[in-house]
């Protein structure tokens, strides 16, 4: 499981990051027993550029006598290891680095991430760990490093060592990005009674300068039919294609689909992944510009085979939230 959100964490940062490849680092890692120059006892390191995510993994035994250690980033390095059993057992603590690269306005490098300690709780019997997550965020010139402290366990404690340079200059190349929220309110009406059938909001985010991000928002309702059957009407709207315009406009696509289900199985299957007796789909789209803070109205039109037991409206209405950021 922890696997699986490693390769989460990197992704979020490359998205929220960006890209504006400029530099490119070495980054790398060292572990040392305490703060001695030239003791190191082993590291790993990975090769990144501006604002691209790599990875140092620390897997200490027996109290941080023997450890391993891996790496990944766009290009690895081999891993130094001095004095490491070949196979060490009774794992005790886990340090997983996460760092992301970028210049600065004043040439030096920053380093910004995270890392996840799983520290083993050794009064139990069983393999229980604490876990920690501390934000890294720390400047160092070209070639410069910087020391945190890992806790091994019975009040021991060692240092990583984190360095980073580039064969260049490091070269200072800001880029402005436009980030849109948007406010969804989103409301499904019954014509002959004027009663609101399914409402609800949503709130969505994404970049506006290129980035393929979209987002979906969805609802539902089960409805029982006359003859004895279920319905289960589906409504989901997609928002992609977003982009900024140098007149301060938004443009993007909406995209809605209904699905009608006969007699579903909402036990066995999750929304999506339903099993019914038959299942009918309809879409529509629209292409919007607006300026931020501007409300849309969609209204969406009844699908001609819808159904629904009686005659609908739908209509979703859409603000959006621009953000400016300068990396």
């Amino acid at each position: 499981m922890r696997n699986n959100f490693a390769i989460v964490l990197c992704g979020l940062l490359l998205l929220t990051a960006g890209n504006i490849a400029a530099n490119d680092y070495y980054i790398k890692l060292s572990f040392m027993p305490s703060p001695v120059a030239g003791q190191s006892r082993g590291s790993g390191g990975f090769y990144a550029s501006d604002l691209e995510c790599g990875r140092v993994v620390f897997r200490f035994y027996k109290d941080g006598k023997n450890f391993s250690v891996s790496a990944c980033g766009t290009k690895q390095v081999p891993v130094t290891l001095v004095g490491g059993e070949s196979r060490p057992t009774g794992l005790s603590q886990v340090a997983d680095f996460y760092l992301t690269p970028t210049a600065t306005p004043d040439n030096r490098i920053r380093l910004k991430g995270k890392v996840l300690t799983f520290v083993r709780v050794n009064q139990s019997d069983t393999n229980l760990y604490r876990y920690a997550a501390d934000n890294l965020d720390f400047t160092i010139p070209n070639g410069g490093d910087y020391t945190y402290t890992v806790d091994l366990g019975n009040g021991k404690s060692g240092i990583i060592d984190i360095s980073a340079s580039s064969e260049k200059d490091v070269v200072y190349a800001p880029k402005t990005t436009h980030y849109v929220d948007f406010h969804g309110d989103y409301a499904m009406s019954n014509v002959k009674t004027g009663k609101v059938e399914i409402q609800g909001k949503c709130n969505l985010g994404m970049g506006a300068d290129g980035d393929e991000g979209q987002g979906s928002c969805f609802y539902h309702k089960v409805y029982d039919l006359e003859n004895g059957d279920s319905l289960l009407y589906m409504s989901t709207f997609n928002i992609s294609d977003v982009s900024y315009s140098e007149d301060g406009s938004i443009s993007y696509t909406v995209r809605l689909l209904h699905v009608y289900a006969l007699n579903p199985d909402m036990e066995t299957g999750v929304p999506g992944q339903f099993k019914s007796e038959k299942s009918v789909e309809k879409t529509f789209e629209k292409k919007i510009t607006a300026k931020p803070d501007e409300k849309t109205v969609i209204e969406i039109p009844e699908d001609k085979e819808s159904q629904l037991p009686f005659p609908s409206t739908e209509k979703l209405t859409l603000t959006t939230t621009l953000t400016i950021r300068k990396l």
